[in-house]
């Protein structure tokens, strides 16, 4: 294995000191990462060549992938996956996983970790399979297998197996209650704020945009919202347009008072329960929401501030091979076509709410279209699919920094410890630091 540096991540530290209470970081499988790991596959003790996967998924994600690698095991007989639940996401994977001796012969990197992974993990292309297998990727779609490409050199690095952006989910029965129409959510970032403020009293919040979210993915997506940009050849989050995205959070917090202070999984279990209006997170959530929810649940896309195009990162994880022997190569990569098909991802996408990348289980007539016309509420993910933009890459020197100091500055701003201005333009100075 390459040399790599090991990184602490001290953000649960500083969370818990300025919240109160943990904050669990996982586009990733949510809140049902604090659940128990899913059953563990136990694999023959002879027979097929046994590999094991590293996942984040967790709670009825983690059987979700389960589901999918007992599906994989039984059609044949040649290999034998088993799965490994990592926690603390893609940070997790990165930081702790990564780091061993023994790596998976499988693992997910999050999207926005693929520069990293490229140049600190020995892994195997999966461009060098496609070429010599002559695979046809014509069914995968085009744009979302950029996200396995290194913008480097175009090379595919990591076969993209999870695709979710975020989207707005919202409690139609308190909509009625507040007199708001549950069937014309909010589109702009200012409906949000206007919705939630009839939505909120003294036993109910109105809106929780899921800030912590791996990787500032939402932090993303807010500031492409309102025409800004995480960054191009130099970071960009401290533009004026950075500025109002993160101000927007904190009037919510402290201006409205609707939306709380609150981590993650107490948003989730407050929207489930009936006590949030609005809860804007990870489309992968769709499925677990629906199933624990006692009322009707409604999905729009992610919203706009009416000016400029939308744009939502595509967040979740790429396949990724390390390096072993030639058998175990070639066995992983059975596995992962099997996962990125249009059979394997239609059923990851209907168990969860990620998007599947096959365009046929998505055309008229394929698995995909099918279910999502008896389920609407998986719809919305797709009617932003044209306005999915690359996950950011932070720069190798920052690494999973990137995401420690913005998101630690972010938590500053929002419990009223630093204005908004001079929360990016510390994490600006503090990853320059690292960044020389």
């Amino acid at each position: 294995m390459k040399k790599m540096i090991c990184n602490v991540l001290a953000i649960g530290l500083v969370a818990a000191s300025l919240t109160g209470c943990t904050q669990n970081n996982e586009p990733k499988t949510n809140p049902d990462s604090k659940q128990a790991a899913p059953e563990t596959i136990v694999p023959p003790t002879t027979g097929p060549t046994r590999l094991v996967l590293a996942h984040v998924h967790a709670g009825k994600y983690g059987e979700a992938l389960n589901n999918l690698v007992r599906e994989f095991n039984r059609k044949q007989d040649k290999v034998y996956v088993t799965t490994k639940l990592v926690y603390g996401d893609y940070e997790g994977i990165i930081n702790e996983e990564l780091m061993k001796t023994e790596l998976p012969d499988i693992f997910q990197g999050g999207h926005s970790y693929l520069s990293y992974i490229k140049n600190n993990v020995d892994i195997v292309p999966v461009q060098q399979f496609v070429e010599a297998k002559k695979m046809d990727l014509s069914d995968f779609n085009a744009n979302l297998l950029e996200f396995g490409k290194s913008e480097d050199d175009g090379k595919l690095y990591g076969m993209p197996f999870a695709i979710s952006t975020p989207i707005i989910y919202y409690n139609k029965d308190l909509f009625k209650q507040a007199g708001l129409d549950p069937e014309k959510p909010p589109t702009t970032f200012d409906e949000v704020r206007q919705y939630a403020k009839k939505l909120a009293d003294a036993e109910m919040q109105g809106v929780y945009y899921n800030y912590s979210i791996s990787g500032n993915w939402m932090m993303q997506a807010l500031i492409e919202g309102f025409g800004g940009k995480i960054a191009d050849t130099e970071f960009r989050f401290n533009s004026s347009e950075g500025e109002r995205a993160l101000q927007y959070l904190v009037d919510l917090i402290h201006s409205d008072k609707s939306m709380p202070n609150i981590s993650e999984s107490e948003a989730y279990g407050r929207f489930i329960y009936g006590k949030l209006g609005m809860f804007i997170s990870t489309s992968a959530s769709i499925k677990s929401i629906l199933d624990t929810s006692t009322f009707e649940v409604g999905t729009a896309p992610f919203p706009t501030d009416g000016k400029n195009p939308r744009k939502v990162p595509g967040g979740g994880n790429s396949l990724y091979i390390t390096k072993s022997t030639p058998e175990k190569e070639a066995a992983a990569w059975e596995f992962i076509k099997f996962a990125t098909s249009a059979e394997g991802s239609v059923l990851f996408a209907q168990s969860t709410g990620y998007m599947t990348t096959s365009k046929s289980a998505v055309a008229q007539g394929g698995g995909m279209e099918q279910y999502i016309a008896a389920n609407e509420q998986f719809q919305a993910p797709y009617d932003q699919f044209d306005d999915i933009v690359r996950w950011y890459n932070p720069p190798i020197a920052l690494e999973t920094k990137f995401h420690t100091i913005l998101q630690k500055n972010v938590l500053y701003a929002l419990t009223g410890a630093k204005s908004s201005k001079k929360a990016l333009d510390d994490s600006l100075a503090e990853m320059s630091s690292y960044n020389k």
